[in-house]
């Protein structure tokens, strides 16, 4: 298995854990996909579903792209992704649009991602604006 994609399940904070516990066995998957697709039933894994995603993130050593867009992970989910991702050096392509994130927790998201091999980042629709963009360097 390569590809998962659970966009538009209703998935919640429980059942995400489940789900990356149980694709922690399955160090094939490249392309995870777990979003929320406008007029469909909403995953919310929540902050809550992001522990489990950490230690999948960290696991996992080919997950070249992943989508965790719309799912209410907030300030304290994206400190767990971070933390998984600082062990994912292959991933290439990221969407974490309109999760609740301030200009602080994005930064500290691509001062780790300016470390890595990603080429695309997609933040659409979180609080970017002037003081994030001038805190980035490269």
């Amino acid at each position: 298995m390569i590809e998962v994609n659970l966009s538009g399940n209703n998935i919640g904070p429980e059942c995400a854990s489940m789900l990356f516990d149980t694709l922690q066995d399955h160090p094939s998957i490249v392309s995870l996909n777990i979003s929320t697709i406008d007029q469909l039933r909403r995953n919310r894994i929540g902050a809550k579903g992001c522990v489990s995603l950490r230690t999948f993130l960290k696991r996992n050593k080919i997950l070249t792209f992943l989508n965790i867009a719309d799912n209410s992970i907030g300030e304290e989910g994206l400190e767990y992704v971070i933390e998984g991702l600082k062990e994912n050096k292959v991933l290439l392509s990221l969407d974490i649009s309109n999760n609740g994130l301030s200009c602080n927790s994005i930064k500290r998201l691509t001062d780790t991602l300016l470390q890595s091999e990603i080429i695309e980042i997609s933040l659409k629709q979180n609080e970017v604006n002037d003081k994030v963009l001038s805190l980035i360097k490269k």
